[in-house]
């Protein structure tokens, strides 16, 4: 329940640096957790499917009865029930009881349901409501800024000589024309100055149809024709976004849930370790009988 009361936030952005984002991560942790203790522990299909089934009816409630919703969930509680049963029959067939190779038989369906789930949310999330997707939520601000800090030292100076997102737009602009002009920024007056400057960055951004006063930072500007493309680049495809990005999601889960799904076992491996430890649950040797057919 608490994955997804976070996640709405999540799904409307890609940073993770908010509070309210590691809050929906940590809490899908400790739910993945306690999916695959019922993994180990549970006798019975129709109790781990009702329990599934119940942590995901919030999803409803937060995106609505749509019919790609209810299709996702129908597909997604047959492949917690094959999840189950992938891990019941790994439990009865292995001679010695094993909780990792149990989980890596049942953990993969139930990541994959997890997946889809997540996907058609975040579809519905950019589909409907208020909420609608643009260059700066596709690209949020902290994260451009992450990506120029990163880029600055190596790419962008050897694309843009002398570029430092700190740096007013007409100081660059007059260093890349004196550069490649040849001309020396001293021998200017202040009025050439301020007329080449203004041409060269009218020059410059022309494209963009952004209004410059000059004195604006390099990498707030560089961030306006980020976003200003990418919100031509939306309304050209908008149509098709919404489903390309939901499958873009359930790839990026699918990916992560390798690395992932090993944490959850780790996690899990040890609580169960400890229930042994604390007499919550037993070890026991069980007498099994094996019908087979030789010759008299």
């Amino acid at each position: 329940l608490l994955f997804w009361y976070f996640s709405e936030g999540l799904l409307k952005g890609f940073s993770f640096y908010t509070s309210t984002n590691i809050y929906a991560l940590v809490a899908f942790g400790c739910y993945m957790v306690s999916v695959a203790l019922g993994l180990l522990l549970m006798e019975h299909v129709g109790t781990f499917l009702a329990s599934a089934t119940l942590s995901l009816l919030p999803v409803i409630f937060l995106y609505g009865t749509t019919a790609v919703q209810i299709g996702t969930m129908v597909l997604a509680i047959g492949l917690i029930a094959r999840s189950f049963t992938s891990a019941i029959d790994e439990r009865e067939n292995r001679i010695r009881y094993s909780a990792v190779q149990i989980l890596r038989r049942g953990l993969p369906a139930f990541f994959t349901a997890i997946s889809l789930v997540v996907a058609s949310a975040y579809y519905l999330t950019i589909t409907g409501g208020a909420y609608r997707l643009t260059g700066e939520n596709l690209i949020p601000r902290n994260v451009f800024d992450a990506g120029i800090h990163v880029l600055q030292p190596t790419i962008l100076s050897r694309i843009f000589p002398g570029f430092n997102d700190k740096m007013q737009i007409d100081e660059y602009v007059l260093g890349v024309v004196t550069r490649q002009s040849g001309i020396r920024p001293e021998s200017l007056t202040p009025r050439q100055r301020r007329e080449l400057t203004a041409e060269a960055r009218q020059g410059f951004f022309k494209d963009f149809h952004i209004t410059l006063s000059g004195r604006e930072l390099l990498g707030d500007v560089f961030y306006q024709a980020t976003v200003k493309k990418s919100n031509d680049l939306i309304g050209a495809y908008e149509r098709f976004i919404p489903g390309a990005f939901a499958i873009g999601v359930f790839l990026i889960i699918k990916t992560i849930g390798l690395p992932f799904s090993w944490l959850v076992i780790f996690f899990a491996w040890i609580i169960l370790k400890i229930l042994v430890a604390l007499h919550v649950v037993e070890e026991r040797l069980l007498d099994t009988k094996r019908e087979e057919v030789r010759w008299k």
